[in-house]
């Protein structure tokens, strides 16, 4: 640092021995004690930043990355504090060394303080660490040693369990980032991906945790089949994509759906509304901080914040339309538990099994009464809304979500709070008369977004280039004058914007109802 002064002193001229000069340079320097103070300060500050920001972004449970950000800034804030020897403190004061673990050498890194120390006479990281993201950048954290070694072990063992990637707080920080890094809201191409991103990166979330329940379930009360604890969480939510994930007795069996006339929730609208809402004073005893909800709240809020309550009711109206569209069943919670169970008796042989809600499409203008035509599905609509739609390649590619939502409401399929007031989307069961009713759920399998597949395992640096990407993506658009389908102006985008009038939605869905529409089929009769 002080060659790098001296050598701007030595362009400035401040060692021209003029006898014009009558102010020679001081052989020391000058500098206030408010300046000195102010600058050890922020040398202490920033470690507690770090700590106290990290801390309070983190979920109930810590990951080994966090717990490692974590003790670094308490190490190095002790070291501000103090005129401890820095040298004795390999994380913060080595670079790179190698030590001997057995027949082996194990390569270990620090944070090479002493490099920088040398260099510019203030420690400080190597460009080990990234500040956007506030994680150890790869490949130098796995080699940093923080803590114990069996802590490591378990660490590496139980890795897709607790690894940084899935900790959607962090990645939701780096999107609220992007908005201002990339300038979002000036290019509305740009915005409608991001906000596609927020819509993927929830909906992920939301299934992570409704996952890792039925694993918890599953330890208590064993009913996965095998080849669903080969899945590793990568469900369809459909009666096609679960039929075979259950056990009942030792033979495998569809999930349990409820039918009976005590039901809390006929209708799908009320069920998210008590899976993803917030402040309506309903208990939710032991899940209403599962992290899906937090991040919703977390993203209607900004989005709220950045573009107006308008823009963020739209949103979230889309993303329970994508729930809609993509999980035909859900999770049936109550206030104790995100997903029921049914009741236990030892003495009557009854084992509890998770409680399902098969959501089916039921709009009366669309819908054939059962049996008196061919089965018609949910599926058959995203299938000819395909068919009438642009997009190139087999119909069972993913969808991006705009084209999705706006493909699907052209076949007549309208978005509630949005399109219409009424609920179409409606509990599966059907009477059997004394016997009380059978499941029924929609066939085939529901639509795959192609924003969750391209994130899908990306490291935050990765997230990073894929929204770069993006916006040189959408740079060239805009300079060669295309418009891709489902592209309009998300932030200018207004009910009747692209699309056809709700009455004539509904006048062309009576008329094709020879070719779309929904049908209950018991399950007796199901595939």
């Amino acid at each position: 640092m002080m060659d790098e002064i001296l050598a701007q002193w030595d362009e400035w001229d401040l060692y021209d021995n003029s006898v014009d000069d009558t102010h020679p340079p001081l052989p020391y320097y000058i500098v206030s004690s408010q300046e000195l103070f102010g600058f050890l300060r922020a040398q202490i500050n920033k470690y507690c930043f770090l700590f106290e920001h990290t801390l309070a972004h983190t979920a109930r449970t810590y990951s080994l990355p966090e717990t490692m950000v974590m003790v670094i800034a308490l190490r190095a804030l002790r070291f501000c504090y103090s005129s401890s020897m820095l040298c004795r403190e390999s994380l913060l004061y080595k670079d790179r060394w190698e030590q001997r673990r057995g027949q082996g050498l194990v390569v270990k890194e620090g944070l090479g303080m002493r490099e920088t120390l040398e260099k510019c006479g203030i420690g400080w990281f190597l460009p080990k660490f990234s500040w956007a993201t506030r994680r150890l950048a790869q490949p130098h954290g796995d080699n940093m040693l923080v803590g114990n070694l069996l802590m490591h072990a378990e660490y590496k063992r139980k890795w897709r369990a607790v690894k940084d990637l899935r900790d959607v707080f962090v990645r939701f920080n780096q999107a609220t980032g992007w908005f201002q890094q990339h300038s979002v809201q000036q290019d509305p191409r740009l915005l409608r991906k991001w906000l596609e991103y927020l819509h993927a990166l929830n909906l992920e979330q939301f299934d992570a945790d409704v996952w890792s329940l039925i694993l918890a379930a599953h330890k208590s009360r064993p009913e996965l089949s095998p080849a669903a604890l080969r899945q590793d969480g990568n469900m369809r939510f459909c009666y096609k994509g679960m039929k075979r994930m259950f056990l009942d007795e030792g033979v495998v069996t569809p999930p349990h759906i409820v039918t009976g006339n005590k039901m809390r929730f006929s209708t799908v609208d009320k069920l998210l509304d008590f899976l993803f809402l917030w402040d309506d004073d309903q208990e939710r005893a032991g899940w209403g901080g599962r992290p899906y909800r937090l991040i919703l709240q977390k993203s209607f809020e900004f989005v709220e914040g950045q573009l107006g309550y308008r823009r963020a009711s739209r949103w979230l109206d889309e993303f329970f339309y994508l729930v809609r569209l993509t999980h035909w069943i859900l999770p049936y919670p109550s206030n104790k538990a995100m997903i029921a169970s049914t009741k236990e008796s030892r003495t009557q042989s009854l084992t509890g099994r998770m409680m399902w809600f098969s959501a089916v499409f039921a709009d009366p203008g669309m819908v054939a009464l059962p049996f008196k035509e061919a089965p018609r599905t949910v599926f058959d609509l995203v299938y000819r809304a395909h068919r009438h739609s642009d997009r190139p390649g087999a119909y069972d590619q993913a969808w991006e979500t705009a084209a999705l939502i706006k493909a699907c409401r052209k076949r007549g399929m309208l978005m509630l709070g949005w399109d219409r007031t009424a609920e179409h989307w409606i509990a599966g069961r059907t009477s059997a008369g004394t016997k009380g009713f059978l499941p029924v759920w929609e066939r085939g399998m529901p639509p795959t977004l192609s924003m969750r597949e391209r994130i899908g395992g990306l490291s935050l640096d990765e997230l990073d280039g894929l929204m770069a990407a993006f916006t040189q993506e959408q740079g060239t658009v805009i300079r060669g004058g295309k418009t891709h389908e489902g592209a309009s102006p998300a932030a200018m985008a207004t009910p009747s914007e692209g699309l056809t009038s709700i009455a004539q939605v509904s006048e062309q869905a009576r008329e094709e109802r020879s070719e779309s529409g929904s049908v209950f089929v018991p399950s007796i009769y199901s595939n």
